[in-house]
C-alpha cells in the first residue's frame, strides 16, 4: 500500500493509466473458491429478495495492486446487484485529509471513500464523516463480528461512535534473514515475543559488517564502511508506527494514551526510548541511518539482503517474493521492554461522505464490502483489499491471509496474535490534529534533529510537550 505501511503511506498512484476505472465488465467468472461461491450466493439470494439501485462514486487510493483489489471488489458488488452503477475514481482523498477538503470545496466529493486511521479522527470532527451507528442498528449488524481492537480503535475520539468499518489492517512485526542468524550463529526471535529491544540490539551488532568483515562488536569495526546492516527501522523517516510501539514497550508514547490529547514526548522513557533509536544508528552504526536510507530505503535493503532484521508490516511479504524470492526468511511478533510487548496497527476504513445525497445506498454498499466483500480482492474470492489483515470474523484465518501459499511461518504469532495484546494501539500521535502536531510546526524537527543525531533526546524533546499540547489547544 505504500513505500512501507509502516509510516501513513507516502506511496503514490503509481499507474496513471487507473485514473478511473470502468467497472461494469464484472469480474467474477467461476473462479471463485468454494467460501468465496457461498458467500455470493448467500449475497445474489438477497439481492432477489431486495434488489438496491441507484448511482454512487466513489474514491480509492494506493499502488497498481491495492486499486485491482478494491476495483475487483466493488466489481463483484455490482455483479450482485446489477441496477446499482458505481464509478470509482482514483486520488489522494483518504490518504489525505487536505485533497479531501479540496474535493469537498469543488462539490465533487464522493459519496464512498477509504479514510486511514491517521485522520479519520480529524474527519470526524470536521463533519466530515456519516455517523453509522443508526444503520449499524437499524441493520442489526454485529460488530462483535470483526475484530474487537479493530472495533475499538474505529470508535470516535470525540463521542466513541463508528463513523467507518475496518476494511482491513497491517500491523508491525519483526521479520529477519534466517541465513545471516544461521551464518552468526544467532537463535531465531522466539514466536511467543519472549525477548527483549536489547535483544535486537545485540543482535543487529553481532550481524552489522563492514568491508572487512569485522562486525559492530569487534574492536577493528570499521562503521564508516558498513556493508551489511543489522536492523533497519521506518523511525529514520519518523514513520510513526515504526517507532511509536517502542515508546509504549519502554513505558512511554507520543501522546497520552487512551485520550490522545496530551504529549508524552517529555516522559523520561519516551526520551529513553529515542536515545536507544539514536544509539542504534549513530553510536553502533548497525541501523540504517538517514543518508543511506535516502540512497535506498532501509526495507527494500532488507528485502534484497543487506540487512538482517527489519519492523514492518505484511507487505513486506510480497515485496520479498516479488525481488528476492530465493531468501529464507520468517516473522516474530515484537519485543517487550520495561513496559510489555506492544506494537501498532493501522486501519483503513470504509466510510460514507455526509454530504452524500444517497446514504443509504451507500451504507448498502459499505455494509457489503467491509463484511463479505472484504475477502473479495482477488476473482476467486480469497483475497484482502490492499493486501490488509481482512478483520471480519475468521476472514484472516483462511486463504486470504493465513492459509494463503507462501507465507512465513510464523504470519499467525507475529500478525494476529498481538491483536490481543494490551499495549496494541493505533499510534498515538494519530488523533483529530494528526497532520498539525507531526508536521514542521509539531514535532517534525524535534525528531529529526534525534534522527540525524545534531542533538540528544533529552535536548532535542526538552519543551515538546508544551509546543504540542499549545496546538492541541487551538
Amino acid at each position: 500500500m505504500s513505500a512501507d505501511s509502516s509510516n501513513r503511506p507516502a506511496d503514490r498512484l503509481d499507474d496513471p493509466r487507473l485514473s478511473r476505472r470502468t467497472l461494469t465488465q464484472g469480474a467474477l467468472g467461476a473462479g471463485l473458491g468454494i467460501a468465496g461461491a457461498a458467500t455470493f450466493a448467500h449475497w445474489r439470494a438477497a439481492a432477489q429478495a431486495d434488489p438496491p439501485e441507484g448511482s454512487l462514486k466513489a474514491i480509492v487510493w494506493g499502488n497498481a495492486q491495492d486499486i485491482d483489489s478494491q476495483t475487483t471488489a466493488v466489481n463483484k458488488y455490482m455483479e450482485l446487484y446489477p441496477q446499482v452503477k458505481v464509478e470509482i475514481t482514483q486520488g489522494d482523498c483518504g490518504v489525505s485529509f487536505p485533497a479531501c477538503k479540496t474535493l469537498i470545496a469543488g462539490g465533487t466529493m464522493p459519496d464512498v471513500f477509504v479514510p486511514g486511521i491517521w485522520g479519520y479522527n480529524g474527519m470526524v470532527n470536521q463533519s466530515v464523516l456519516e455517523d453509522l451507528e443508526p444503520y449499524i442498528q437499524r441493520d442489526a449488524l454485529a460488530v462483535t463480528d470483526f475484530n474487537p481492537k479493530s472495533i475499538e480503535s474505529l470508535r470516535a475520539l470525540s463521542d466513541g461512535k463508528l463513523y467507518g468499518l475496518p476494511m482491513g489492517y497491517n500491523c508491525q512485526s519483526l521479520y529477519f534473514n534466517q541465513d545471516m542468524f544461521d551464518k552468526a550463529g544467532i537463535a531465531y526471535p522466539p514466536p511467543d515475543g519472549n525477548y527483549t529491544w536489547q535483544d535486537v540490539r545485540d543482535w543487529a551488532k553481532a550481524m552489522t559488517l563492514d568491508g572487512n568483515g569485522n562486525n559492530g562488536t569487534s574492536p577493528d569495526f570499521d562503521g564508516n564502511s558498513v556493508t551489511q546492516w543489522g536492523f533497519t527501522t521506518l523511525a529514520v523517516t519518523q514513520g510513526a508506527a515504526a517507532y511509536d510501539n517502542m515508546l509504549i514497550a519502554f513505558g512511554g508514547s507520543t501522546m497520552s494514551l487512551p485520550d490522545r490529547q496530551t504529549c508524552n514526548l517529555e516522559h523520561p522513557d519516551s526520551i529513553r526510548a529515542w536515545q536507544f533509536i539514536q544509539d542504534m544508528i549513530h553510536v553502533d552504526k548497525s541501523t540504517v541511518g538517514p543518508d543511506a536510507n535516502q540512497e535506498q530505503a532501509g526495507y527494500l535493503r532488507w528485502v534484497t539482503g543487506q540487512v538482517a532484521v527489519q519492523t514492518g508490516s505484511h507487505e513486506q511479504v510480497g515485496l520479498v517474493h516479488e525481488q528476492n524470492p530465493t531468501m529464507r526468511f520468517d516473522m516474530a511478533p515484537l519485543p517487550k521492554e520495561k513496559a510489555g510487548n506492544a506494537t501498532n496497527v493501522q486501519y483503513h476504513i470504509w466510510s460514507i461522505f455526509q454530504g452524500s445525497k444517497n446514504k443509504d445506498l451507500a451504507w448498502h454498499l459499505v455494509r457489503w464490502l467491509a463484511t463479505d466483500g472484504a475477502t473479495m480482492g482477488a476473482a476467486d474470492g480469497n483475497a484482502p483489499l490492499m493486501n490488509l489483515i481482512p478483520a471480519y470474523k475468521d476472514a484472516a484465518l483462511g486463504p486470504a491471509f493465513l492459509q494463503k501459499p507462501g507465507e512465513p511461518a510464523h504470519l499467525k504469532e507475529a500478525q494476529l496474535d498481538p491483536t490481543a495484546w494490551p499495549l496494541c494501539v493505533y499510534p498515538t500521535g494519530y488523533n483529530q490534529k494528526t497532520d498539525e502536531i507531526s508536521g514542521q510546526d509539531g514535532w517534525g524537527p524535534a525528531l529529526d534533529d534525534i534522527i540525524s543525531n545534531r542533538k540528544t533526546a533529552t535536548e532535542a524533546l526538552t519543551g515538546i510537550n508544551a509546543k504540542i499540547d499549545a496546538i492541541m489547544s487551538q
